[in-house]
């Protein structure tokens, strides 16, 4: 039983990020920073001033990579059901009762929406440690 679904994982001025839909049907975004970007212990943390949705909410280190990242299953977020049904096909009926639960008023947050903030969180991230610019590197660890 897979629990995520990687739809989309690129780069944006030489840094990648990717977009990831939960099995619960809410998406989340993650920034890959590169090692000689030395990001502050505030800005590696849930403290970052860093503007984002609902704020930064996962700080980690990956395969020896800092991985910084938020979500969108904050109130009046909803999950994106025909997606998750087509991506998870093994939900159980609780699953399934939950995401009936999603917020009615609410609003998905989609794919392109999650792909924008990532790169308004990268622009920030280049603005505010003065990388001005495109980095220059590739590696594709996956």
């Amino acid at each position: 039983m897979k629990k995520r679904h990687l739809e989309k994982r690129e780069q944006y001025k030489g840094i990648f990020y990717k977009v990831v839909l939960q099995r619960y049907g809410h998406r989340c975004g993650y920034v890959e920073i590169p090692k000689d970007l030395n990001i502050s212990k505030q800005d590696f943390s849930f403290d970052s001033d860093l503007e984002v949705h609902g704020g930064i909410t996962y700080a980690e280190v990956e395969y020896g990579t800092k991985v910084i990242g938020f979500d969108c299953a904050h109130h009046m977020d909803s999950p994106d059901v025909g997606k998750t049904m087509e991506h998870f096909t093994d939900l159980s009926d609780t699953e399934l009762m939950f995401l009936s639960w999603g917020i009615e008023d609410g609003k998905v947050r989609s794919l392109e929406y999650v792909e924008k903030e990532c790169k308004n969180l990268i622009d920030q991230l280049l603005e505010k440690y003065n990388y001005g610019g495109e980095i220059k590197w590739v590696k594709n660890k996956y």
